[in-house]
């Protein structure tokens, strides 16, 4: 968790906004599937639960991805 060191912050900031990137890539490239083979779960290497919390959690919606 971020303390109270402003460059610390910034870096973290900096990450997470990396990830949000990243997921946001997957989902395009799968057209916003978490699950099964050519999921965007699979292309990350994570299990699709721990996406779909992630994608809560950051506030992504994969519907706006499901259209290309």
């Amino acid at each position: 968790m971020a303390g109270n060191n402003p460059e610390e912050n910034r870096w973290l900031s900096a990450l997470r906004q990396q990830e949000v990137e990243i997921i946001k890539a997957a989902l395009k490239k799968t057209r916003g599937k978490i699950y099964g083979p050519n999921g965007a779960a699979e292309l990350l290497g994570v299990k699709p639960t721990t996406l779909s919390t992630k994608l809560t959690r950051l506030g992504i919606h994969r519907l706006d991805f499901m259209n290309g």
